[in-house]
Protein backbone atom coordinates (compact mmCIF):
# COMPACT_ATOMS: atom_id res chain seq x y z
CA UNK A 1 0.00 0.00 0.00
CA UNK A 2 1.34 3.50 -1.32
CA UNK A 3 1.65 6.18 2.20
CA UNK A 4 -0.09 9.47 0.91
CA UNK A 5 1.44 12.13 -0.66
CA UNK A 6 2.46 14.99 1.73
CA UNK A 7 2.69 18.33 0.58
CA UNK A 8 5.29 20.37 1.13
CA UNK A 9 4.09 23.73 0.01
CA UNK A 10 4.19 26.01 2.20
CA UNK A 11 0.21 26.87 3.24
CA UNK A 12 -1.65 30.72 3.87
CA UNK A 13 -3.62 30.36 7.09
CA UNK A 14 -6.44 32.42 5.27
CA UNK A 15 -8.45 31.31 2.01
CA UNK A 16 -9.23 34.75 1.61
CA UNK A 17 -6.12 36.18 1.51
CA UNK A 18 -4.91 33.89 -0.98
CA UNK A 19 -7.94 34.38 -3.27
CA UNK A 20 -8.67 38.02 -3.06
CA UNK A 21 -8.88 38.70 -6.61
CA UNK A 22 -11.35 36.04 -7.42
CA UNK A 23 -13.67 36.95 -4.68
CA UNK A 24 -16.49 39.22 -4.54
CA UNK A 25 -16.51 42.95 -3.38
CA UNK A 26 -13.51 45.15 -3.22
CA UNK A 27 -10.83 45.37 -1.10
CA UNK A 28 -10.96 46.65 2.52
CA UNK A 29 -10.40 50.36 2.05
CA UNK A 30 -8.07 50.65 5.14
CA UNK A 31 -5.69 48.19 3.77
CA UNK A 32 -4.38 50.68 1.01
CA UNK A 33 -5.06 54.01 3.19
CA UNK A 34 -2.10 52.79 6.05
CA UNK A 35 0.69 55.22 6.00
CA UNK A 36 3.82 53.66 5.66
CA UNK A 37 6.17 54.41 8.52
CA UNK A 38 9.47 52.26 7.94
CA UNK A 39 11.72 54.33 6.28
CA UNK A 40 10.38 57.41 8.95
CA UNK A 41 11.33 55.23 11.44
CA UNK A 42 14.54 54.22 9.97
CA UNK A 43 15.38 57.78 9.40
CA UNK A 44 14.72 58.47 12.86
CA UNK A 45 16.09 55.63 14.42
CA UNK A 46 19.32 56.35 13.17
CA UNK A 47 21.03 59.20 11.64
CA UNK A 48 23.58 57.18 9.36
CA UNK A 49 21.10 55.17 7.67
CA UNK A 50 19.46 58.49 7.24
CA UNK A 51 22.69 59.76 5.35
CA UNK A 52 22.69 56.85 3.29
CA UNK A 53 19.12 56.72 2.54
CA UNK A 54 19.48 60.14 1.39
CA UNK A 55 22.70 59.71 -0.42
CA UNK A 56 21.29 57.21 -3.07
CA UNK A 57 19.10 59.73 -5.10
CA UNK A 58 22.25 61.92 -5.34
CA UNK A 59 24.74 61.51 -8.14
CA UNK A 60 28.58 60.85 -7.21
CA UNK A 61 29.61 64.58 -8.26
CA UNK A 62 27.04 66.00 -6.11
CA UNK A 63 28.15 63.86 -3.21
CA UNK A 64 32.33 64.76 -3.96
CA UNK A 65 30.98 68.21 -3.57
CA UNK A 66 29.08 68.06 -0.35
CA UNK A 67 31.72 66.39 1.44
CA UNK A 68 34.02 68.47 3.53
CA UNK A 69 37.79 68.84 2.46
CA UNK A 70 40.75 67.09 4.15
CA UNK A 71 41.27 70.96 5.35
CA UNK A 72 37.85 70.93 7.19
CA UNK A 73 37.90 67.91 8.55
CA UNK A 74 41.08 68.85 10.44
CA UNK A 75 40.16 71.84 11.81
CA UNK A 76 37.28 69.78 13.41
CA UNK A 77 39.58 67.37 14.58
CA UNK A 78 41.66 69.93 16.19
CA UNK A 79 38.82 71.85 17.67
CA UNK A 80 37.22 68.59 19.27
CA UNK A 81 40.92 67.91 20.41
CA UNK A 82 41.89 71.04 22.30
CA UNK A 83 38.27 71.84 23.77
CA UNK A 84 38.61 71.06 27.66
CA UNK A 85 37.16 68.89 29.16
CA UNK A 86 35.49 69.13 32.48
CA UNK A 87 37.04 67.19 35.54
CA UNK A 88 34.58 65.85 37.78
CA UNK A 89 36.49 64.75 40.45
CA UNK A 90 40.44 65.67 41.65
CA UNK A 91 43.13 63.32 40.44
CA UNK A 92 43.84 59.89 42.51
CA UNK A 93 47.16 61.63 44.21
CA UNK A 94 45.09 64.62 45.79
CA UNK A 95 41.74 62.44 46.58
CA UNK A 96 43.46 59.21 48.47
CA UNK A 97 43.84 61.22 51.93
CA UNK A 98 39.94 63.13 51.99
CA UNK A 99 38.55 59.65 50.31
CA UNK A 100 40.00 57.23 52.91
CA UNK A 101 38.93 59.68 55.49
CA UNK A 102 35.40 59.77 54.63
CA UNK A 103 34.84 56.44 53.74
CA UNK A 104 36.76 55.61 57.02
CA UNK A 105 34.02 57.68 59.11
CA UNK A 106 31.11 56.44 56.86
CA UNK A 107 32.45 52.67 57.64
CA UNK A 108 32.54 53.36 61.41
CA UNK A 109 29.22 54.54 61.39
CA UNK A 110 27.56 52.38 59.71
CA UNK A 111 29.00 49.61 62.17
CA UNK A 112 27.61 51.52 64.78
CA UNK A 113 24.12 51.90 63.43
CA UNK A 114 24.10 47.89 62.59
CA UNK A 115 25.32 46.93 66.10
CA UNK A 116 22.95 50.13 67.76
CA UNK A 117 25.35 51.13 70.77
CA UNK A 118 28.64 52.86 70.48
CA UNK A 119 31.63 51.24 70.40
CA UNK A 120 33.57 52.69 73.89
CA UNK A 121 30.05 51.57 75.25
CA UNK A 122 30.09 47.53 74.06
CA UNK A 123 33.97 47.82 75.17
CA UNK A 124 33.11 48.46 78.92
CA UNK A 125 30.61 45.56 78.20
CA UNK A 126 32.32 43.12 77.37
CA UNK A 127 35.83 44.15 79.65
CA UNK A 128 33.20 43.67 82.68
CA UNK A 129 31.66 40.60 81.63
CA UNK A 130 35.46 39.42 80.99
CA UNK A 131 36.56 40.49 84.62
CA UNK A 132 33.47 39.21 86.14
CA UNK A 133 34.40 35.60 84.83
CA UNK A 134 37.66 35.69 85.96
CA UNK A 135 37.54 36.62 89.10
CA UNK A 136 34.65 34.04 89.81
CA UNK A 137 37.27 31.04 88.64
CA UNK A 138 40.18 32.70 90.71
CA UNK A 139 37.42 32.47 93.63
CA UNK A 140 37.96 28.66 94.92
CA UNK A 141 36.06 27.80 97.96
CA UNK A 142 38.10 25.92 100.83
CA UNK A 143 36.33 22.98 102.24
CA UNK A 144 37.70 22.06 105.51
CA UNK A 145 36.40 18.55 107.00
CA UNK A 146 35.37 17.77 110.17
CA UNK A 147 36.77 15.52 112.32
CA UNK A 148 40.13 15.37 109.97
CA UNK A 149 43.40 15.69 111.64
CA UNK A 150 45.59 17.48 109.50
Amino acid sequence: MKAPQQNNAPRSLSYAHDNQGTLPGSPPKAQGAAPKVREAFDNSRDSTIARQKADLNKSESERRRESPTREQRREGFMVKRDQPKPSLRPGPQLARGPDRTAFNQNWQNERQAATGTPREDRKAAFLKARNEQTHSHSKTQTHTRKGTRS
